[in-house]
């Protein structure tokens, strides 16, 4: 099977990126939309939907080599680069960090402590055990910076060791793939809601 056979591209048209109108769903609406289309939906292709997971495990498995290259130069986990740009946006509320990105509460508060501990957040308010508002400190914008910077270092010393050619390509692929799963995903929220 191709990878050709998987995508559809029309020449002369330009592609726009959907992305930006999805709004990630928390992690138990994406369970429960899955068990959703689990029971109701009869299998059809099974050979296609092997692939696919093949395909996104590789690639799954290289960010996770770069996540762990970051963990491993900056001493700050994936969960917690989340947390430290969630608040460089200006998200406060753990709930709301969560909901933007994909963390239950619960895990937003544990990492949100530890980040308090190495004098990356200022937590502002609590109500009891419970954190209302976080923000970050100077030492916080330091070190996301910092990662931000290894970050894309790294993933420029890698995109390096490709063609000018394979590069667009996959550009392309990866906005084609974009679109295509924010559509899904869109078409699934739809449909619960």
């Amino acid at each position: 099977m191709s990878s050709s056979a998987h995508t559809s591209h029309t020449p002369g048209t330009a592609h726009t990126s959907e992305s930006t109108e999805l709004r990630l769903l928390p992690e138990k609406d994406l369970v429960a939309v899955a068990r959703q289309e689990i029971a109701s939906v009869p299998v059809n292709d099974s050979a296609t939907t092997a692939a696919f997971i093949e395909r996104f495990e590789r690639i799954r498995l290289v960010l996770d080599g770069l996540n762990h290259g970051l963990e491993q130069f900056t001493s700050i986990k994936t969960s917690q680069h989340l947390v430290l740009q969630a608040l460089s946006r200006g998200v406060t509320h753990p709930r709301h960090i969560g909901k933007q990105i994909g963390m239950d509460v619960a895990a937003v508060q544990v990492t949100v402590e530890k980040l308090e501990e190495k004098g990356l957040v200022s937590i502002d308010e609590r109500q009891g055990s419970r954190i209302i508002e976080v923000t970050l400190t100077h030492a916080g914008e330091a070190a996301l910076s910092q990662a931000e910077a290894v970050q894309f270092r790294a993933l420029d010393a890698i995109l390096q060791q490709i063609s000018t050619e394979d590069l667009e390509r996959l550009i392309t692929l990866l906005d084609e793939a974009d679109s295509i799963t924010s559509r899904l995903l869109n078409a699934l929220v739809r449909q619960q809601g």
